[in-house]
């Protein structure tokens, strides 16, 4: 394991960054001693080679959004006290973002939080959902409703766990890194090899460009805010789905509804507008939803902006463009305003 930086989350709590190998993992995680919960398909992919100690009490769970409920942390404080968890045992967690954001709410609250190692398996957890501290379970209504903010101790990246990954898991981890793309003009443009595979240099520069924001704003009150590009939008979009709907999927188009808004503001030039989704199509990524999902969104859009957890009295906080590789907070958009221009942005 090599640390490769540690980022302080104003002075309450500490994250480490490491980047790990697969085949020292075990050695590592027994070393530590705890309890491990890890997704079931990256168990049965690799407990060959992980070989994970059968002295550390273990939990698979199946992974998805719509599995990212009240009953599966249930499950998991079963776990945890069947097996005398307490403060200060590690649990580490082994999975993609709906898998580190479900157990890190468990962990976080059960007997007022414990120590916990994330060690994402998806690009997507890699690059975005494992880090910054943000705990997460859906609600039949929204996305993402119920949560605290707790970082993990150790965010340990195994950028070798994408030799397994489906095209879609992939595309789903670009739409995120492409997210953080527009927001740091200077992060480098994305290689993705030619199975879409990242190198671990941009896998840690990008993981890097993350934490340091979310160091700087741990409650996402100022800087992190902008983070929210993309998501507002693509939150509504997979509530609209029941969860059907990637997730770097809903980004992407979450992003272009954006910059169409911003467009309609009057906040950014067609020319800009038709470039910035020139990026996002030569990544393969889908800029209007179908049909069938548009008509649902709009049936529950209302509905949707006002019950969105960053939505306050006097409006919705929006990420929008102002320009390529320029995006700025719109503090308080009316929701009534978007309601109206929402069937022109999709």
């Amino acid at each position: 394991m090599q640390q490769m930086a540690t980022y302080d989350f104003a002075g309450r709590k500490s994250s480490v960054l490491t980047l790990g190998i697969l085949s020292t993992l075990s050695e590592s995680l027994a070393e530590t001693g705890g309890a491990i919960i890890i997704d079931e398909k990256v168990h049965s992919l690799y407990k060959d080679k992980l070989a994970l100690s059968a002295d550390m009490p273990l939990l698979t769970l199946p992974a998805g959004e719509k599995h990212k409920t009240m009953q599966t942390a249930a499950d998991i404080y079963r776990f945890l006290s069947d097996n005398t968890v307490t403060r200060d045992t590690c649990v580490f967690v082994l999975g993609g973002g709906s898998i580190t954001d479900v157990a890190a709410y468990a962990v976080s609250t059960f007997k007022r939080g414990c120590r916990l190692v994330l060690i994402p398996t998806t690009l997507l957890g890699m690059t975005d959902a494992a880090l910054g501290g943000k705990t997460a379970v859906n609600t039949d209504f929204l996305k993402n409703s119920i949560g605290t903010f707790y970082p993990a101790e150790e965010i340990i990246l195994i950028p070798d766990f994408q030799s397994t990954l489906s095209a879609e898991d992939l595309q789903n981890g670009l739409a995120e890194m492409l997210k953080l793309w527009f927001i740091n003009p200077e992060l480098s443009d994305l290689k993705p090899n030619k199975h879409n595979m990242i190198t671990p240099e941009q896998i840690l520069e990008y993981a890097k460009a993350k934490l340091s924001i979310c160091s700087a704003d741990p409650e996402d009150r100022d800087i992190r805010r902008l983070l929210n590009l993309g998501h507002t939008f693509g939150h509504m979009l997979e509530s609209a789905s029941r969860y059907s709907l990637p997730h770097g999927a809903a980004v992407a188009l979450g992003m272009a509804i954006a910059l169409r808004l911003s467009s309609r503001l009057g906040n950014l030039d067609s020319e800009t507008a038709a470039r910035i989704e020139a990026v996002l199509l030569e990544y393969g990524l889908p800029v209007h939803p179908d049909a069938a999902l548009a008509k649902r969104l709009l049936e529950k859009a209302d509905m949707l902006i006002r019950q969105d957890k960053k939505a306050i009295a006097r409006g919705l906080p929006l990420v929008l463009f102002k320009g390529f590789r320029q995006v700025y907070l719109e503090e308080s958009a009316a929701i009534s305003s978007v309601t109206e221009l929402l069937p022109d942005c999709l």
